[in-house]
């Protein structure tokens, strides 16, 4: 049985979110690439399709960063 990280109000958080489009590592991996200059937002953008706002809130850590305060066991079926 999987168990899933759960955020401050008790929902799902990270990519076990039902609308997370994208994976944690891949997440994090595009801040690591914008804030060591390595690569540009916009250039992020058009080489994975990510619309510029929303890559804006996760670089600016407005979405994409709730810290985990506890988990849950998932459902099985889910």
């Amino acid at each position: 049985m999987d168990m899933i990280p759960m955020g401050e109000k008790g929902r799902p958080c990270g990519e076990t979110h039902g609308r997370a489009r994208w994976k944690d590592a891949v997440v994090e991996h595009w801040r690591d690439l914008v804030e060591s200059g390595q690569m540009r937002a916009s250039d992020i953008c058009k080489q994975y399709g990510v619309p510029k706002q929303t890559l804006s809130g996760i670089l600016q850590y407005k979405s994409r960063a709730v810290t985990p305060t506890g988990w849950k066991r998932r459902k099985s079926g889910d």
